[in-house]
C-alpha cells in the first residue's frame, strides 16, 4: 500500500502492477497502472483526490467511497485512457450524481465498467468527465 497523503509517486516511465494507492492530494505521475492496482483516493473509508499526470490505468480498479453529496475523485492534468478500468462503489450513495473522474485534456478509450451498485446507477461520460448517476423514473418516448 503506497499512502500518498500529499506526496507525489513518480513511475519513471515503469508500469506499477498490485499497488494500493490511497491518500488524498496525492498525485502518480509518468507510467502505467496496471492490472491488480487499486486506486482509492481518500482510502474505503474516507472521500479523496487523486491527481494522475501522464499515467495509464490499464487494468486499474477505482474503489470508490462517498460521503452524503461528495465523493472520491481522480483527476488527470492531460488526456486520459479509461480502457481497462473498473470503477466499484463500496456502498451504494445517498444522492444521485456525483463527478467521479476528470481529465483536463479529454477522455479517451472505453467507458469503465461499474460494479457494486444496483442497476439503476449508470457511468455517464462526457469530453471531460465521468459522472455516476442514479437513474429515477420512467423515461418515455412518444412518436
Amino acid at each position: 500500500t503506497v499512502d500518498l497523503a500529499g506526496g507525489t509517486l513518480d513511475l519513471a516511465g515503469q508500469v506499477a502492477t498490485t499497488l494500493t494507492m490511497i491518500g488524498s492530494g496525492g498525485s502518480v505521475s509518468n507510467g502505467t497502472l496496471a492490472a491488480g492496482t487499486l486506486l482509492s483516493p481518500g482510502g474505503d473509508d474516507a472521500v479523496g483526490t487523486l491527481v494522475l499526470s501522464d499515467v495509464g490505468v490499464d487494468g486499474a480498479e477505482y474503489r470508490l467511497s462517498f460521503d452524503g453529496a461528495q465523493a472520491d475523485l481522480i483527476t488527470s492534468e492531460g488526456a486520459l485512457d479509461l480502457t481497462g478500468l473498473t470503477v466499484t462503489a463500496l456502498a451504494e450513495p445517498s444522492g444521485r450524481i456525483y463527478t467521479i473522474l476528470h481529465a483536463a485534456g479529454g477522455l479517451a478509450g472505453e467507458k469503465p465498467q461499474l460494479v457494486g451498485l444496483p442497476s439503476k446507477w449508470r457511468l455517464i461520460s462526457t469530453e471531460n468527465d465521468v459522472c455516476l448517476a442514479k437513474r429515477v423514473g420512467t423515461c418515455l418516448t412518444v412518436y
